[in-house]
């Protein structure tokens, strides 16, 4: 799955730059902490995070989804509130077979996580 903080521009713009890290953390932690021991997270770049569910098809990894969305805007973070984020779910090999494909199918479901108004899980072949 890929996972992107909804508005860290808008956070930062509001609350400064240190409130952005402290939401990064916050995302960062919970992944932590909600991956299996077999489990592979890891931060992309900027507000976006990819986690590889090691042996979970399509249906686990849209369960997992949702409770990482929701575990993110369940804890407020310190000074800046509530965050949220939008996630894109793929699985091999009910949506794609090599790598690249998998990246690029759950791209394409996060974006339609955006685009639906954030806050929300994306499985490929839904939209």
């Amino acid at each position: 799955m890929l996972i992107d903080i909804d508005h860290l521009k808008k956070i930062n713009d509001a609350h400064g730059h240190a409130a952005g890290d402290s939401v990064i953390r916050h995302v960062a932690g919970l992944l932590a902490e909600l991956s299996r021991d077999n489990d592979t997270a890891a931060r992309m770049g900027g507000e976006e995070f990819a986690l590889l569910l090691a042996g979970a098809g399509a249906t686990r990894a849209r369960a997992a989804a949702e409770r990482l969305r929701h575990d993110v805007a369940a804890h407020a973070v310190e000074g800046v509130g509530t965050a949220t984020i939008s996630l894109g779910v793929a699985a091999c090999p009910e949506h794609a077979v090599t790598e690249r494909d998998l990246y690029a199918t759950c791209d394409a479901a996060l974006y339609r996580a955006k685009r639906g108004g954030r806050n929300r899980a994306e499985l490929a072949g839904e939209g």
